[in-house]
């Protein structure tokens, strides 16, 4: 008999799941475990901890959740709860309304995300990993 726990834990590896896949990572608890130990600052999580999350077993705790959501560039929520996320928005149903909401992002870099949407999942990952990589970079120097 699942009870609520068991069941929040399932529906937190749905997320996972889905979340992975939409990031274009293939599902596997070791792929899982090593994008996110290169990124969380404490100790690494075993493989058997990415498939114990993968498959319903358990919850990470706030701190690995909220690596998670960095790694895949989502909110904490997304992870926690069964919520799709919105609608890709056209390149070209976007009007000047819009793009206030892009905080005033130049037409050169709006065909830049038209374009990035585009590629494939593999590609989009790699483009993610370059620019959080060049943020990482950049931040270094404001320390």
């Amino acid at each position: 008999m699942l009870n609520k726990k068991n069941i929040e834990a399932k529906k937190f590896a749905q997320c996972l799941r889905r979340i992975m896949r939409d990031s274009g990572y293939r599902v596997s608890p070791t792929i899982l475990a090593h994008a996110f130990n290169l990124r969380y600052k404490g100790e690494g999580i075993t493989v058997s901890a990415a498939s114990n999350w993968l498959n319903g077993i358990s919850i990470p705790k706030m701190d690995k959740l909220m690596t998670l959501a960095n790694l895949f560039q989502v909110q904490i929520q997304d992870l926690l709860f069964d919520k799709f996320p919105v609608q890709n928005i056209s390149f070209a149903s976007l009007n000047s309304n819009d793009v206030m909401h892009f905080d005033n992002v130049s037409p050169t870099e709006l065909k830049a995300l038209h374009i990035y949407r585009q590629l494939p999942k593999e590609h989009r990952k790699m483009v993610r990993e370059v620019v959080l990589g060049f943020k990482s970079l950049n931040s270094v120097g404001d320390e």
